[in-house]
C-alpha cells in the first residue's frame, strides 16, 4: 500500500506540506500509532530522497546508540553526491546522554538548508497544549489511537485505494477483531486483498475466512514485514510460521521469490521503466509496487544480490537436512533486514529469542 494512497486527516496534512514545497530541515513525526508513525516517516523519507544519495546521505539510528559528538558530525556534514542530507533519529527523549540532547537543541537554533532531521519519537499521549497549527522551528506530525469511526474509515479508504469496496458488515468485523493499533488491520486488508483477486468486492464471509489462523494467508505477514525491512517483526512472523508447520524448503522458496521480485522492480526502478512496465511485473501485486521500490531502494543492489546468492546456498543445505537450516534462516532474514546504518536500540539482542 502507497502511503501517498491513504487518505487519512493526519497524513493529508504531510502530503499537503509535501506538496506546498515545506521545509522539512527538522522535522518531528511521533505518537502512539504506529503503523501511521511508520506510514508518514515512508512518506517523508521517499520525498527526501529523491534529492539525497540513500547510500551515501541517509543515516537512520536509534538515539542510544550514538553520541553526542557523531550526531552533530552527522548534521553538519555537507552532502556527498545529492542535493541534501537525510538523518532519521529514533526516540531522542529516551536516552539520557546530554550531549546528544545539547546537539539537537544547537541544529534546532539554526538548521541546515541541506540537512533534513527526522525526529521519530513515541509518545503515550499528546503534550499538553500541543497545536498542530502552531510555529516553530520544527514542522511536527502526531498520530495518536483512533477511535471506532475513524478505523471504520480507514478500512474503507485502504481498501479503495486498492481499487475495491468492502461491506459495511466486512468492515465493522475488522474494526471489531483487530487490536487498536492499525498495523493489524492494516496486515488484514493486504491480505483480504490479495486473497480476493480480481473480486470488486469484499465481502464478509472474505474477511472471515482470511482473519483467521490459516496456512492459506499466514506467510503474508513474513512478505510485508520483509518489504518495510523491520527486523524485529519479521523475526517474530518467521518464527510463527515455522511454528505452524513451515517446512524450510517452502519458506526459502517463498523467501527467495519475493527478493527476486525486489531486485527486479529496483532495476526497472533505477531506469526509470514506465509505471505500467513494473505492475505488470508484479502481477496480481501490482498494488503493492511503492512498497517493492522502497525496498529496493532502503536493501540496495548489493545487499539484495548477496541474499539471493546466500539463500540459494541455504536451499542447497536444506535439501539434505531441512531441520538444520532454520537458524540459518533466521541469520538470513536477520542480515537483510537489519542494515548497519539503521540499527534499532534492542533489536539485535532479540535475535537469540528466535533462533534455539
Amino acid at each position: 500500500m502507497k502511503s501517498s494512497e491513504i487518505t487519512l486527516p493526519a497524513l493529508k496534512e504531510l502530503q499537503d506540506a509535501i506538496r506546498k514545497g515545506a521545509n522539512f530541515s527538522l522535522v518531528v513525526i511521533g505518537g502512539s500509532e504506529e503503523f501511521l508513525i511508520d506510514s508518514a516517516k515512508e512518506l517523508l523519507l521517499e520525498h527526501l530522497l529523491r534529492d539525497a544519495s540513500r547510500e551515501f546521505d541517509y543515516v537512520e539510528v536509534e538515539a542510544a546508540q550514538i553520541d553526542g559528538k557523531e550526531l552533530w558530525s552527522q548534521l553538519v556534514a555537507l552532502p556527498m553526491f545529492g542535493k541534501r542530507r537525510v538523518i532519521v533519529l529514533h526516540d531522542p527523549a529516551g536516552t539520557k546522554q546530554a550531549a546528544v540532547h545539547q546537539a539537537l537543541e544547537l541544529y534546532a537554533q539554526r538548521p541546515s538548508e541541506s540537512t533534513s532531521l527526522v525526529i521519530v519519537q513515541p509518545m503515550d499521549r499528546k503534550p499538553a497544549g500541543y497545536d498542530p497549527k502552531a510555529k516553530g522551528s520544527a514542522t511536527s506530525f502526531l498520530y495518536f489511537a483512533l477511535n471506532d469511526r475513524e478505523r471504520a474509515k480507514f478500512v474503507k479508504d485502504y481498501v479503495a485505494a486498492c481499487g475495491k469496496k468492502i461491506e459495511e458488515d466486512a468492515a465493522l468485523y475488522l474494526v471489531e477483531s483487530s487490536a487498536a493499533q492499525l498495523r493489524d488491520l492494516a496486515s488484514k486488508l493486504d491480505h483480504l486483498v490479495m486473497y480476493c483477486g480480481e473480486s470488486a468486492t469484499i465481502q464478509a464471509a472474505d474477511a472471515l475466512k482470511v482473519t483467521g489462523v490459516t496456512s492459506e494467508v499466514a506467510p503474508f505477514g513474513l512478505d510485508d514485514a520483509i518489504l518495510k525491512g523491520d527486523a524485529s517483526r519479521v523475526l517474530e512472523e518467521a518464527r510463527a510460521w515455522v511454528d505452524g508447520g513451515a517446512e524450510p524448503l517452502a519458506m526459502l522458496g517463498r523467501l527467495r521469490a519475493i527478493l527476486q521480485r525486489v531486485w527486479v522492480i529496483g532495476g526497472m526502478d533505477a531506469r526509470q521503466a514506465p509505471q505500467s512496465e513494473m505492475e505488470q511485473a508484479l502481477g496480481g501485486q501490482k498494488w503493492k509496487l511503492q512498497e517493492f521500490r522502497n525496498s529496493a531502494r532502503r536493501f540496495g543492489r548489493q545487499r539484495i544480490e548477496d541474499s539471493l546468492l546466500s539463500i540459494l546456498q541455504i536451499e542447497i543445505a536444506a535439501k539434505s537436512k531441512p531441520a538444520d537450516v532454520v537458524p540459518q534462516i533466521y541469520g538470513w532474514l536477520w542480515a537483510l533486514c537489519n542494515p548497519v546504518h539503521r540499527e534499532r536500540a534492542g533489536t539485535s539482542s532479540r535475535l537469540t529469542a528466535y533462533v534455539r
